[in-house]
């Protein structure tokens, strides 16, 4: 399994050879694509492209061709498209041209993108309010098939009030989590593989959180499923890395 950090162009990565690298290295403007400054010699890793501001209609086959010149020259592992769900299929001409181009590296794409991309492969979400994640992984790999299919794994740290009828919750730190949680006990859901509590403030509430051993529960999950890329983002999990095992 390939485990990829996440993180912004100038974002310090632990040192860490088994773990690969995914940086926020590119934005498309204006149907133009920009590099972030100071990074004309990064090389490796996966290039994460912002498209949040691709517009509809943008002509995608220049974009495509520029991508795919720059994974050449600074060896990339692939490419990662963030965004693009305000012109998604714009988004997803975007990611299926790269494919096409850059093959056989992969692109990945956000779920919402996946069914207009058919040469990207889909980043299905690990944060889950309700329902199964086991269930969640298994219908992504049954719609896309095992090989287009990889986990983006977002580490949840959630208070929700209790009855939560959005399946939205307060994002919270971990220490305002400690701190709410007292002495009340702490859970782990098999069905989420996240760790749970319960406590009361006049309203019920339950807030849902990761640590190092539930995202490794997680992971775990995804390696049964056969799931060969995962992808963190690596400022959410910094202070419980060290826990964290690659498979």
């Amino acid at each position: 399994m390939n485990i990829y950090l996440t993180a912004p162009a100038d974002y310090i990565l632990p040192p860490n050879p088994v773990f690969r690298r995914a940086r926020i290295l590119y934005k498309v403007r204006a149907g133009k694509l920009y590099l972030a400054k100071g990074h004309a010699r990064t090389t490796g890793g996966a290039a994460v492209v912002g498209v949040s501001e691709l517009r509809a209609g943008t002509p995608v086959a220049e974009l495509a061709d520029e991508i795919s010149a720059e994974v050449s020259a600074r060896r990339f592992d692939g490419v990662v498209f963030d965004g693009g769900e305000g012109a998604p299929r714009t988004a997803a001409a975007l990611a299926d041209e790269t494919a096409a181009r850059i093959a056989p590296k992969p692109v990945f794409v956000a779920e919402p993108l996946g069914e207009y991309a058919p040469r990207a492969v889909v980043l299905v979400q690990s944060a889950l309010s309700g329902g199964y994640l086991m269930n969640h992984i298994a219908a992504a790999v049954k719609k896309y098939g095992r090989e287009r299919v990889a986990i983006e794994l977002d580490r949840v740290i959630m208070d929700f009030t209790l009855p939560s009828f959005t399946g939205v919750g307060e994002e919270i730190t971990r220490g305002e989590a400690e701190r709410r949680r007292g002495e009340s006990p702490v859970f782990f859901a098999d069905s989420l593989c996240v760790n749970y509590f319960m406590y009361s403030d006049g309203n019920k509430h339950i807030v849902l959180y990761d640590d190092a051993e539930s995202v490794n529960a997680k992971l775990a999950l995804a390696a049964e499923f056969g799931i060969r890329d995962v992808f963190i983002y690596y400022p959410q999990v910094k202070d419980i890395f060290e826990g964290i095992r690659a498979r």
